[in-house]
């Protein structure tokens, strides 16, 4: 985490990611968090989920579970 701070990461914790929307190039992630929901702008988005997961936060039908 030092290091992705370092590099000009911004690590957000205890935020749920709701919805990703992205032009290729730049990314706006609405997210849940305590104080209510806000709208995060960003050029990278690092997202630890399963491939139907991120499908459905992008708002594309998700793919098929691996067997």
């Amino acid at each position: 985490a030092r290091a992705a701070r370092s590099a000009g990461a911004e690590i957000r914790v205890r935020h749920e990611a709701t919805r990703i929307e992205t032009d290729g190039t730049h990314a706006e992630v609405t997210v849940r968090t305590p104080d209510g929901e806000h709208v995060v702008a960003a050029r990278r988005v690092l997202v630890n989920a399963s491939p139907q997961a991120l499908a459905a936060l992008l708002g594309d039908t998700p793919p098929p579970p691996a067997e």
